[in-house]
């Protein structure tokens, strides 16, 4: 239910909320949108327990491109950083060059 959930429309609304379980505070995740609700606790109210909260608890991935190459730069993440994440961008195949995908 929750992946069709997911599915049904092209947004979705997310709120959490602080609840207690086995003594515990959590965060109460709850994501929805007219065709249903999914209630998700998480020890966690963060960017990342968000994350978990939009993929279903699947492994999070990362891509890195151009684009997101060119980002990191506009924000001023230091040369060095770049570099190596650059460096590991370069050494895929030029051929196809997709994306570099990291988990």
């Amino acid at each position: 239910m929750y992946e069709a959930g997911l599915h049904s429309r092209p947004w979705q609304h997310l709120d959490d909320t602080v609840t207690r379980i086995e003594g515990h505070n959590q965060s109460g995740h709850v994501l929805c949108n007219p065709l249903y609700t999914a209630y998700r606790p998480l020890p966690h109210k963060d960017r990342l327990s968000i994350l978990e909260v939009l993929r279903n608890g699947r492994e999070r991935t990362f891509v890195l491109n151009t684009e997101a190459l060119a980002y990191l730069e506009r924000q001023g993440i230091a040369v060095s950083h770049r570099a190596a994440l650059g460096d590991a961008y370069r050494t895929t195949s030029r051929a196809t060059k997709p994306p570099l995908t990291c988990s």
